[in-house]
């Protein structure tokens, strides 16, 4: 890993359009709620749950990942913790809606004085008291709103509070009221090896030197939005501060005899910033940039985390950077050089700038440094050890022909008939990837249901099939991670009615473009002289005049003509069913492992008989 250092969580902001994606990496306990939102208007917006469950028992290290989606262009994430939410709350009927994302949907209130509880009111939020009377309307959250109320409103009209502490990663220096208390933060630091930031949620009391993470996550949002997250920022060269530090005053300043000046992201020269009973001026005179006034280190540490170069420069070049802080104890220096490139210039295709500090790191940078190895990015080539580790599967009453050791990357596998191909493979000693939506909690069960049955080749990854790009990124994102799979099973269905807002597009999307897009994926990123293997399966739906209907029947053609002119690269079958029963379920299986142990069959729909029953599923 290259040499880190900290960034302030606040000014994270996503540039482009590309997806962002939060990966697993490690925690000290398990049972923590993991989510995000986007800062609109200074308000918290768009609130999602990634992890509903961050523990080693639901999640796989450098493996387990969610996408945050592919809106975010020109906007701030911001992401919370709630300690202990998910053990606190996974007893409630309502949290499982609220896990995954479905029925309903998060949002952050200004909160109200003991004893009352937010209901909805003629399609308003508003406050009551225990005798059910209404108090006052209820007003959403901004950055400013002191602790503000995560609340989980249902489909059903309803509105819950999950119990537990919540921390927010933009609540250090800027907006420190945002978080119950100071007894924890975030840190972001940097990893040049994977174009990614760490975001580490730790323990504030424990001085920087021994600080450890108590939950970490990777996050990537492409190598475009890293180079303009570092660019021309002077966060390299700052000292770490002890979070117990009172600071005076800090200046920067760059040579003058270049046209470079010094600024601050969002903030204006000669402006005075208050944030609790701190209070400090800004003075920015061109190459030279003063921060004065007795103020929290935290404080100190986000102004100085938003200092940027302004260049005109038009091909990289190196700008000397000084920083000087003046704490209760002394004064603390950092030197070095920064890599500058205007930003016009950083449009055009260029290598990753990344600032280098002369000076030695502080022991706090160095701990973050000394991570455990599963924080490097995994490379294609090196698989995990869970994929490439020689243990036996036990198939309880199958022959021995009937193991067989493959990578399979089932779509929509996380219930229903999905669910029992992928309980199936694995126990025929397959490495099994199960991708998930919204059903994130039933995938991260299944994953964990296949580990202690003694299937320990198991892992979850989660894309929107309507979004094209989340779509068209999963195969790549998988590739990167556990090489290109030696078998694509689509399991994943659309059924809603054309009636219902948005059906008919997200029937398209999933039944129909989500396996085109795939497909082609797959072709294109399997190594010259292999053959891949892609199985769709689907409920044969003939009767009504429905886009599902429309969408299913279309799949007979897509294995057709996919059969046919990727022929070299890949064999391409379907099996449709006509019910799903357990006797159903038994030839389904049999048919699955023959077609992915069969080289010479492709471009086939098998029809497979069975009564309708309640366990088909997407």
């Amino acid at each position: 890993m290259s040499e880190p250092f900290f960034i302030d969580a606040s000014i994270l902001q996503i540039h482009d359009a590309a997806p962002v994606k939060a990966t697993f990496l490690e925690t000290v306990s398990d049972g923590h709620f993991f989510g995000f939102y986007t800062l609109e208007n200074n308000a918290p917006a768009d609130a999602r749950t990634l992890f509903a469950n961050v523990g080693t028992s639901a999640l796989i290290p450098n493996v387990s990942s969610v996408f945050l989606g592919n809106r975010l262009g020109g906007k701030t994430p911001v992401f919370f913790v709630i300690e202990n939410g998910w053990d606190l709350n996974r007893g409630a009927p309502w949290f499982n809606d609220a896990a995954s994302g479905q029925n309903g949907f998060w949002k952050f209130l200004k909160p109200e004085e003991n004893g009352l509880f937010p209901a909805l009111e003629q399609g308003k939020t508003v406050w009551k008291n225990a005798g059910g009377l209404t108090v006052r309307p209820a007003v959403d959250a901004t950055v400013e709103t002191a602790r503000p109320v995560l609340v989980w409103q249902a489909n059903d009209g309803r509105i819950h509070v999950p119990k537990g502490k919540i921390y927010h990663s933009c609540a250090y220096g800027l907006h420190p009221e945002l978080n119950p208390d100071g007894a924890r933060r975030f840190v972001f630091t940097t990893q040049k090896e994977s174009a990614a930031v760490l975001l580490c949620y730790v323990d504030a009391s424990v001085p920087p030197a021994k600080q450890k993470p108590l939950i970490a996550f990777r996050l990537q949002a492409g190598d475009g939005n890293f180079q303009a997250l570092l660019r021309n920022r002077i966060a390299a060269v700052l000292p770490v501060l002890p979070d117990d530090e009172k600071v005076l005053s800090a200046s920067v300043e760059i040579p003058d005899e270049f046209e470079d000046a010094l600024e601050i992201d969002g903030v204006a020269d000669g402006r005075t910033v208050t944030v609790g009973q701190d209070t400090v001026s800004i003075e920015i005179n061109a190459n030279r940039l003063e921060i004065k006034g007795v103020a929290r280190a935290a404080l100190y540490t986000a102004l100085l985390s938003r200092v940027k170069i302004k260049t005109d420069a038009t091909a990289p070049a190196k700008s000397k950077v000084a920083a000087t802080i003046e704490t209760a104890s002394g004064i603390i220096e950092g030197r070095g050089e920064v890599d500058i490139l205007s930003e016009k210039a950083a449009d055009r295709p260029s290598s990753p700038i990344i600032a280098k500090a002369a000076h030695t790191p502080p022991a706090s940078i160095s701990n973050y440094s000394a991570l455990p190895a599963f924080y490097a990015e995994t490379k294609s080539e090196t698989l995990p050890s869970f994929l490439t580790q020689t243990e036996t599967a036990t198939v309880r009453n199958a022959p021995k022909s009937a193991a067989f050791n493959k990578t399979v990357l089932i779509a929509g596998g996380a219930r229903g008939i999905g669910a029992d191909i992928a309980r199936a493979l694995a126990a025929r000693g397959c490495a099994v990837i199960v991708h998930c939506h919204a059903d994130v909690a039933d995938a991260a069960k299944l994953v964990e249901e296949l580990r202690r049955a003694g299937h320990g080749k198991a892992a979850y990854v989660r894309a929107d099939f309507n979004s094209v790009d989340e779509t068209g990124g999963l195969i790549d994102d998988v590739t990167r991670t556990y090489g290109a799979p030696d078998l694509l099973v689509f399991a994943a269905s659309a059924d809603l009615p054309d009636s219902a807002a948005g059906g008919f597009d997200e029937n398209v999307a999933v039944n129909l473009r989500a396996p085109f897009i795939l497909t082609g994926a797959y072709a294109r990123v399997l190594p010259k002289g292999r053959v891949g293997n892609v199985l769709a399966v689907f409920k044969n739906d003939r009767t009504g005049f429905s886009s599902a209907a429309l969408t299913k029947a279309a799949t007979r053609e897509l294995v057709a003509l996919a059969g046919g002119t990727l022929a070299d690269k890949v064999r391409v079958n379907a099996l449709a069913l006509s019910g799903y029963d357990a006797s159903a379920r038994g030839r389904l299986i049999d048919a699955v492992c023959f077609l992915a142990q069969n080289p010479l069959v492709s471009g086939q729909v098998l029809e497979l008989g069975g009564q309708p029953s309640a366990s088909a599923g997407k």
